[in-house]
């Protein structure tokens, strides 16, 4: 390889191309010919010109176009290239195409994609999907900074096999989380903004593979994150929801055995909802009482019923009518909006004023009916009651014991654009005499912020 030559050929062309500018731009048509192309820009050479570029160009790693011009191809380069051309007149195209192929030259081979956010760069992998070691906000895998080792190592709080001399060549990523090259197996722990990649030692890497975000398998076992467990049955494994999974004899709970269940039989109803033949679970507990027949889970939410009970979170809710029990709304936030027969309710909490029959969700936080708004106030899903009373609005719930369940008082507030006033208490429904109310609990119905929203959406939704 001529290195000199080839740069020599490079700066000749360009000194033509600036030599020749004014008759080479002189007519549209030329013009045309030798403007930019979208983001590239090309310089025309001769037949035999391009022939001795492109011989001289493959051993430096440049690529030249086989219509005897050359290229910026890499995105890296060309966006390089975009933040120096328009300081430049069109004219200065070609030596600009020159610059760049020098880059070319100099940098070396382009990086390459192995997917899942892996980059191979030179003799080095990085992870550049999000985070960094830690060194300096890098990405390459084999080079995490001290303070990235220890934050790991003490959250889990055991020493990790830190990922050390990958073989770059044949280096595979297999998922986001999981790798392997023709020596080793790799797993890739995160945290918020920061990663670390550490080794499997004993994982077999001909037959390794990735299931999910945490769970692959090998010839002798199955993988939990960067741990295997402990008698599992890579042949039969399957995955039944996100941490869970089973083999033919055992059912696994985020690698754990759970050694409740039936493992023929385990099964996914929905949500946190599992079942085998003894029985309904949530999670790992049993939910006691349950009609295994009849038991269903509504809409893949927190809420399930069967021929007699309604459940949330595998708790019966004593109060409901299970035969007319239906979910109005399922957040993402962990409540739902429920109505049966005799009123509605927000995680198993009623609403004051509600009729069932004449209930309709507006958006995710609030309903209305006969001329009542009922809104969820998501901190402790509290269900406010909102209307209109002698030209200003008055704000109603129901203050409940976490514990049990059992209603405290009605809170009854003017609101005003000072936030609730004129707090009043009165017995709940059933009861003689309002109970001692928390002082965080009325400090929560106070809330400036609460009060804020709860007139945005009298605005919008309360005539």
């Amino acid at each position: 390889m001529d290195r000199n030559l080839f740069h020599r050929l490079l700066r000749a062309l360009a000194a033509r191309s600036r030599a020749t500018s004014a008759a080479r731009f002189s007519t549209s048509k030329r013009r045309t010919r030798f403007s930019a192309r979208g983001s590239t820009w090309p310089i025309r050479v001769t037949p035999a010109e391009r022939h001795r570029l492109t011989l001289l160009a493959k051993p430096l790693g440049a690529a030249l176009s086989p219509h005897t011009v050359p290229y910026i191809r890499s995105p890296i380069r060309r966006a390089w290239l975009q933040s120096v051309v328009p300081k430049f007149p069109p004219r200065l195209g070609g030596s600009l195409c020159v610059l760049g192929l020098l880059l070319v030259a100099s940098c070396g081979e382009a990086p390459t994609p192995l997917g899942h956010g892996y980059t191979r760069k030179g003799e080095h992998v990085h992870f550049e999907g999000g985070g960094s070691t830690g060194a300096d906000g890098g990405t390459r895998i084999d080079k995490p900074s001290e303070a990235n080792i220890k934050g790991f190592q003490d959250a889990l709080g055991r020493t990790l096999p830190l990922c050390t001399n990958p073989d770059v060549a044949s280096f595979e990523a297999l998922s986001e989380e999981y790798c392997r090259d023709r020596n080793k197996v790799y797993y890739k722990w995160i945290s918020p903004g920061r990663f670390l990649m550490i080794e499997l030692p004993g994982a077999d890497v001909a037959s390794f593979r990735a299931l999910s975000l945490v769970f692959a398998v090998d010839v002798s076992s199955v993988w939990y994150m960067d741990q295997p467990i402990a008698g599992s049955d890579p042949r039969s494994f399957v995955i039944i929801d996100d941490r869970i999974g089973k083999d033919r004899n055992h059912v696994y709970f985020s690698g754990e055995r759970a050694a409740q269940f039936d493992a023929a039989s385990f099964r996914h109803l929905g949500s946190g909802y599992f079942a085998d033949k003894d029985g309904v679970y949530w999670g790992t507990d049993s939910v006691a009482g349950a009609d295994l027949e009849t038991f269903e889970v509504l809409d893949n939410s927190f809420v399930a019923k069967d021929k007699d009970r309604v459940y949330r979170s595998g708790q019966v809710l004593d109060s409901f009518d299970a035969a007319t029990t239906k979910l109005l709304l399922h957040d993402p936030y962990g409540y739902q909006f429920t109505s049966d027969r005799n009123g509605v309710y927000v995680n198993g909490l009623k609403f004051l004023h509600a009729d069932p029959a004449d209930f309709t969700m507006r958006d995710n936080r609030c309903g209305v009916g006969s001329g009542y708004l009922f809104f969820v106030d998501v901190w402790h899903s509290t269900p406010i009651t909102l209307y209109r009373e002698n030209g200003g609005l008055v704000a109603e719930t129901i203050l409940y014991e976490r514990e049990t369940g059992r209603g405290l008082a009605i809170v009854r507030a003017d609101l005003t654009e000072g936030g609730m006033q004129n707090v009043e208490l009165s017995p709940p429904p059933g009861a003689e005499a309002a109970g001692s109310v928390p002082a965080w609990q009325m400090d929560l119905f106070r809330r400036l912020d609460l009060a804020s929203s709860l007139r945005e959406k009298a605005r919008t939704y309360l005539p």
